[in-house]
C-alpha cells in the first residue's frame, strides 16, 4: 500500500491540546462543586470533551449547551501558544504534499478554534480541506464525513489513510473503506495498518 493522502484527526493527534481541554474542563467542574481530580477530568476528555462534559451536566442538573458555553470561555482564557504540534507532525505532512498527495482534517472541534490554532502554528496551508464540528455531519465513528471527502476529492482507498489517537478515528475511516493508524493508541483494530508512537515511525510507513 503506497500512501498518498492522509485524513487526520486535530486534537490528540496533530497537536497535544489536552492540557488545555482538561484544564478548561477540569475549571468548570470545580465552579460547579464536583470533587473530581484533574487527571479523571483528562480521562474522561481523552474519550471525548462530549463524555466529560454529560458527566459534569449529570452531576450538576446543568444543560450541557450551557456547560458547552462555559467551557469555551475557559478555553478561550487558556494560552494557547503553550501547546505543542507533536514531534514530526510537519515533517509527515510536508512529505505528503512534496510527493503529490494531500492532507486533510476531520475533527469536532470548531471551525473558528481549529483555524486559530492552525494558523498560530503555521499550519494551514498544509492542508487541503477541513471538515470540523461545525459541519452538518454525524460525529465519528459514523463515517458520513469520511464519505464526503472520498466522493468530493476523489479519493482511493488503496492509498489514502486515517490517523487519529482514538478508536472512533479510525473506526470512522474504515467504514468509509480507509485504513487507519492509531497515534499513542494500542488498541486493537482489525481496519488499522499500525500502532504508533512517534510519527517518525510514520515517515518510515509512507517511504516503503
Amino acid at each position: 500500500m503506497k500512501i498518498k493522502n492522509i485524513i487526520w484527526d486535530f486534537d490528540g493527534t496533530i497537536m497535544d491540546t489536552y492540557p488545555a481541554i482538561a484544564s478548561s474542563t477540569y475549571k468548570l467542574a470545580k465552579n460547579n462543586n464536583i470533587d473530581i481530580s484533574y487527571h479523571e477530568i483528562l480521562d474522561m476528555t481523552k474519550i471525548t470533551l462530549r463524555h466529560a462534559l454529560e458527566f459534569i451536566a449529570e452531576k450538576t442538573c446543568i444543560k450541557y449547551q450551557k456547560l458547552f458555553q462555559d467551557y469555551l470561555t475557559e478555553y478561550d482564557n487558556f494560552d494557547i501558544s503553550s501547546l505543542i504540534v507533536f514531534p514530526h507532525v510537519v515533517d509527515v505532512l510536508r512529505y505528503i504534499i512534496d510527493n503529490g498527495g494531500r492532507n486533510f482534517i476531520i475533527t469536532h472541534r470548531g471551525e473558528k478554534s481549529l483555524i486559530e490554532h492552525l494558523q498560530q502554528k503555521k499550519l494551514a496551508n498544509l492542508f487541503t480541506y477541513l471538515i470540523t464540528g461545525d459541519c452538518d455531519f454525524p460525529r465519528k465513528p459514523k463515517p458520513d464525513a469520511f464519505i464526503y471527502l472520498r466522493y468530493k476529492f476523489n479519493l482511493s482507498n488503496e492509498n489514502t489513510i486515517v490517523i487519529g489517537d482514538r478508536l472512533l478515528d479510525v473506526q470512522a475511516g474504515y467504514s468509509a473503506g480507509f485504513m487507519g493508524i492509531l497515534y499513542k493508541n494500542h488498541a486493537d483494530f482489525s481496519g488499522k495498518i499500525s500502532n504508533i508512537d512517534d510519527y517518525s515511525q510514520l515517515l518510515e510507513i509512507l517511504k516503503r
